[in-house]
């Protein structure tokens, strides 16, 4: 139900201006391939998209593949690297993790030790912690 979520969010104009989606998963999925499968999700959950939203949508919506853990990053790294010089700054990482609880911790574990996991300075929690 996140997909259908962040798709409204972005059709009324409710997200930055400037963001990117990026699925991460252990396989080899194109990015065309990846935004189909958004589209069919977005149309079975009942949000079908509307071609004219949907074209500036999918534009921002990335795959990258290979898994995600502790020794191996896949292509996430890559991925994300293109998705921040798009954007340009400093952009603030959301991680939706639809993973079992067994998975957590390795998970959480690797978004740390591949520099994916700091807190921005303008953050709240890092605010608070300077006081």
């Amino acid at each position: 139900m996140v997909l259908p979520a962040f798709y409204r969010l972005a059709r009324e104009g409710l997200l930055p201006g400037q963001w990117r989606l990026v699925g991460n998963g252990r396989g080899d999925v194109a990015h065309e391939d990846f935004r189909a499968h958004v589209h069919d999700a977005l149309t079975e959950s009942g949000a079908k998209p509307d071609p004219q939203d949907w074209d500036a949508f999918a534009q921002r919506v990335f795959f990258a593949g290979g898994g995600f853990s502790t020794e191996s990053p896949g292509s996430l790294l890559d991925v994300i690297g293109k998705a921040r010089s798009a954007l340009g700054g400093d952009p603030q990482l959301v991680h939706y993790q639809a993973v079992p609880p067994a998975a957590f911790d390795g998970l959480t574990e690797a978004l740390g030790q591949h520099g994916l996991a700091r807190t921005p300075a303008w953050s709240t929690r890092s605010r608070s912690a300077r006081r």
